[in-house]
């Protein structure tokens, strides 16, 4: 049954991208952002994934968004496709980086081209976009970038060295570009969800130590809806973190206070070793 989302004029004449934008997270901000009238673009890898979120976005909103398909592990064909739709689209208010990926494991078992899949998709991914967007905005003198971390981008979780890793370097990178950009009115905003709903999170399920998954069964995943609307009521200021609910801005500020007391709570239990 399609989930009807309430629609607005809230963001008419405002247009936003969304990499990563086919599934989960991404697609539920590109819903939102479309419900709410602003000119969306989806891009990921699968035409036939895009195609489906495209007819989706459609049923639920009444509102049609276009799509491009592109692997933003390849800089060039990243940069052509900003440029193109820049000069046919004009600059975007939003560019929004949903795309990441991630295998957990215990790290004696993980590959080395486990590790690298994630910090070519997760971080340099990012940079990518970031890179070829960054001209335009800064031409424009305006733009928001939203990139995408996780709880596991502050805080260590054992079974995700290698998607921490990935999601820790999105948060310094994206802390370090927006206060390099802000002379610009360029805006960094960097999102941080806990577990969601999503075919990754199911994808994930699927690898993870017995230890990680009982772990997390005190834990109850957000729906990526209730993520996409926490995004959308911030995307008009200029937060630096987007958080959504409160078991994640807790875990935030305890590990602010107190690094022993996060390690501890979050330690790995002895009968799994």
């Amino acid at each position: 049954m399609a989930h009807i989302i309430k629609k607005s004029t809230r963001n008419e004449g405002k247009s936003a991208w969304v990499f990563g934008g086919s599934e989960g997270i991404g697609l539920s901000i590109a819903e939102a952002l479309a419900a709410s009238g602003a000119k969306v673009v989806i891009i990921s890898r699968s035409i036939d994934k895009l195609k489906k979120a495209v007819e989706k976005i459609n049923i639920n909103t009444g509102r049609d968004i276009d799509y491009k398909a592109i692997d933003i592990c390849n800089f060039q064909n990243t940069r052509d496709l900003i440029d193109t739709l820049v000069a046919q689209r004009g600059t975007p208010d939003w560019v929004i980086n949903c795309a990441g990926s991630c295998r957990p494991g215990y790290f004696k078992d993980l590959k080395l081209e486990h590790f690298e899949q994630m910090m070519t998709l997760n971080l340099m991914g990012t940079v990518h976009v970031c890179k070829a967007i960054e001209p335009h905005f800064r031409r424009a003198k305006k733009g928001h970038i939203v990139n995408t971390s996780s709880i596991a981008g502050f805080i260590p979780l054992f079974g995700y060295t290698g998607y921490s890793a990935s999601k820790y370097a999105v948060k310094g990178f994206s802390r370090a570009l927006r206060i390099e950009l802000k002379p610009f009115n360029i805006k960094v905003s960097l999102l941080c969800p806990p577990n969601t709903n999503t075919p990754g999170l199911e994808t994930e399920n699927l690898c993870k130590p017995q230890a990680v998954l009982e772990a997390e069964e005190k834990l109850t995943p957000m729906d990526p809806e209730v993520v996409a609307q926490i995004v959308l009521k911030k995307l008009n200021g200029n937060p630096w973190l987007i958080i959504p609910g409160k078991d994640g801005w807790l875990a935030y500020v305890v590990n602010r206070i107190s690094t022993r007391l996060i390690n501890w709570l979050v330690r790995r239990p002895l009968n799994s070793i």
